[in-house]
């Protein structure tokens, strides 16, 4: 328990945000989408995490394994979500960095997806990547008025 809870308090000081989350977030907030967290951690610590790095109100809501009963890649995950949010599945757009989480299994479940690729790992295929959250809005031609 000791060794544990030594690694969970390095663990969440090690917390940080991308310098383009937050951004992003602010810019998408003010038009007419809605906005979630989906991951496989739990409840507790998403919001914490959240919370510590400043992103916190800038989702609609969070979605957790532990809240939906099931992880991702389960397509019912994602599915879930879209009923959540009341958006058609077809009209979501998934956007994450672990290709098979976020993109694959999201098409599967019928989302379209963006693979937030920071570290140009590929696959160097993919149509729709992008290097930063920055691309996002210009990549969907958001434009803010």
């Amino acid at each position: 328990d000791d060794v544990f809870a030594g690694y969970l308090r390095h663990y969440e000081a090690a917390w940080t945000c991308f310098d383009d989350a937050q951004e992003t977030l602010e810019r998408i907030s003010r038009l007419p989408i809605k906005t979630a967290v989906l991951t496989n951690g739990t409840d507790e610590q998403q919001h914490a995490k959240l919370k510590k790095v400043g992103l916190a109100g800038l989702v609609s809501q969070v979605f957790t394994a532990e809240s939906l009963g099931a992880a991702k890649p389960d397509l019912s995950t994602y599915r879930s979500v879209c009923k959540a949010l009341n958006v058609e599945v077809h009209r979501a757009l998934h956007v994450g960095d672990v290709y098979a989480l976020d993109v694959t299994a999201p098409r599967e479940a019928g989302l379209q997806a963006v693979h937030l690729d920071r570290d140009d790992a590929g696959p160097s295929d993919e149509p729709t990547r992008i290097r930063s959250l920055r691309e996002l809005l210009e990549l969907l031609r958001f434009r803010e008025q």
